[in-house]
């Protein structure tokens, strides 16, 4: 096969992944009702979303009810256009996120399609589309926040209701799972998802792929009367992967800790060994093969590495050990007194 070919069909597999999201768990809805100022419905309106990030857009038209429903679509941050004949048209600005259910009202007024009103959509503290219990960790909070070992699982406890407790999860796994209580349930109860597919440990119910902090775009955690798709566990917690977009972004790190930073306490004649360089980096953008293959708007790439080298040293403590004498039964040179003496009763 030519290599030309070969590329070919690289790209149209990455293309296809483009649209290989899981379950509508690592995805968000946006839907809303299409109204006049009179609040009668208007049907066959026409509802655009845009990923302002990647160009991708889709469209449909309001049913009879003048309602819409766009689902399945990734986090991030979208415009929403609506037009109808005879009415001016409607844009609203949203950023969705995980697992989100954004109502996105309209509400047109007679007049030119050359009319326009902008509408800024802020979050709002009640969602009235789910009944589930949720927290939501913000790429802003994922991004900004430092963590210990960057184990983005103490961010589990930002949210009230999160403790940990003591099991196995955190001893076994060597820092990369920890024994989470979520709403008093067991730690074993909590189930991950990573772009909507299981990512479940089910030896130890722990994250399966533990992504580098720099690589997760945001994450909710799920708990009480969610969504049937999830099928078990008490709590869900649902990661999304930042994703690329039309402009080439990247992240490179290098967080290092060493005994020659660290004090030593009176009692450490020698403070212990200690070497960890945590390291790696994040890239994303548009595929692009020069001269056979643009992915703007369509095809893009995520790509994370992440190394961890750690040595570590033990403190030297003092301890006191027979010597021959007294292995052989003889204390005379301990300074003790002798068991029945006088010495040892007023002692």
């Amino acid at each position: 096969m030519k290599l030309k070919n070969i590329l070919m069909l690289v790209a149209l597999f990455l293309g296809g992944a483009g649209h290989f999201y899981g379950q509508e768990a690592s995805t968000g809805t946006i839907l809303g009702k299409v109204t006049d100022i009179t609040n009668a419905v208007i049907p066959h309106a026409s509802v655009t979303v845009a990923n302002i990030d990647t160009g991708r857009t889709r469209t449909l038209q309001t049913n009879s009810d003048g309602e819409y429903t766009f689902p399945e679509l990734q986090p991030g941050p979208y415009k929403i256009t609506v037009t109808s004949p005879g009415f001016g048209n409607m844009v609203s600005n949203l950023t969705l996120v995980v697992a989100q259910r954004a109502r996105v009202d309209a509400e047109l007024k007679a007049g030119t399609a050359t009319e326009t009103v902008q509408v800024d959509v802020s979050a709002v503290a009640l969602d009235t589309d789910t009944s589930s219990i949720s927290q939501l960790v913000s790429q802003h909070q994922v991004d900004q926040l430092p963590l210990n070992g960057r184990n983005f699982l103490n961010l589990l406890f930002i949210g009230a209701g999160a403790v940990q407790t003591l099991g196995e999860q955190g001893q076994m796994r060597g820092g990369e799972g920890n024994a989470i209580s979520i709403n008093g349930g067991r730690p074993e109860s909590n189930n991950y998802t990573l772009d909507g597919m299981v990512n479940t440990d089910t030896a130890l119910n722990t994250p399966a792929v533990i992504l580098s902090q720099d690589a997760i775009q945001e994450f909710k955690v799920q708990s009480e009367t969610y969504s049937a798709e999830y099928g078990f566990s008490a709590n869900q917690i649902n990661i999304v992967s930042k994703s690329g977009t039309n402009q080439l972004h990247g992240t490179g790190f290098e967080f290092l800790r060493n005994d020659a930073l660290d004090a030593s306490t009176h009692f450490q004649p020698k403070k212990p060994l200690l070497r960890q360089n945590q390291f790696g980096f994040v890239l994303g953008g548009p595929v692009y093969i020069p001269k056979l293959y643009d992915g703007r708007n369509k095809t893009f790439f995520l790509a994370n590495y992440e190394g961890w080298r750690i040595s570590l040293g033990t403190s030297p403590t003092n301890v006191n050990v027979p010597v021959v004498a007294q292995l052989a039964g003889n204390f005379a040179a301990s300074g003790l007194p002798a068991y029945g003496t006088a010495a040892c009763t007023a002692s």
